[in-house]
Order: structure tokens, then sequence, then C-alpha cells
């Protein structure tokens, strides 16, 4: 399961969103791929205090301004990108047990259970 997972998610396409948020000056404390088994899917999940300050619709108007930024030829949308303020629960959870500053690898988390929250898998890019 793990070799074919690696295969359909466009790791380095995120690393460029990541990139591109950091030029930008764009505020996040995570940046991470989760894989939800329920929905066989995988969200881009970022946290980000714009969320927390202005809700919602404010923090994907600036994920959407960082994205278009990208090259037109990627196999990500905005729709494979979630948006949550800096305490959400998966969030929080991970940054209990788990840092990744800027130039660090990704660090992938597989099959974990932290604080009551169930982790199938993760590519984490930045969790500060």
């Amino acid at each position: 399961m793990g070799a074919t997972l690696l295969v359909t998610i466009p790791l380095d396409e995120g690393a460029m969103l990541v990139e591109e948020m950091d030029k930008s000056g764009f505020p996040f404390v995570a940046a991470f791929w989760l894989y939800h088994s329920e929905y066989d899917k995988w969200k881009l999940r970022i946290a980000t205090p714009v969320y927390d300050d202005k809700g919602p619709r404010e923090a994907y108007s600036k994920i959407q301004a960082v994205f278009s930024q990208l090259p037109e030829s990627r196999s990500i949308d905005t729709t494979d990108i979630t948006a949550v303020g800096t305490t959400d629960e998966v969030v929080t959870a991970l940054r209990t047990q788990f840092l990744v500053r800027p130039g660090d690898p990704v660090k992938r988390v597989r099959q974990t259970r932290i604080d009551n929250v169930r982790i199938d898998e993760a590519f984490i890019y930045r969790l500060i």
C-alpha cells in the first residue's frame, strides 16, 4: 500500500507550494499531506493563523493567491487543499510529537494515534 501511495501523492508540487508560501510571506505553522482512509483521499492540510484571525474564506483566498503562482502544469488543484486553524486537532496532536522546520526533510508518519487522533499516514513539510 505505501509504495503505491508515494506514486499518487504529488510530494514535489506540495513542496513547491510550501516554498512559494515562504517566499510570499504567507504565515503558516503546518503543511502536510494527510491520508483519510475512510474517504481513500489525500489532502494537503495547511494550518494558518489567517484562518484563526479572519476565517476560512480569507485563508483560502490567500492560499489561492499563492497557489496561482505555481506553474500551470500541476497535478494538484485547490480542491486538494484543506485550510485549518492553528489549533486544529490533527495539527495539535502532531505538534506534540514532531517538529519539522524549514529546510528539514519531509517527515513521514504512518499508522499512529496521538492524543486520540488517528493518523493513517502523513507527509509533513512543515510543523512548527
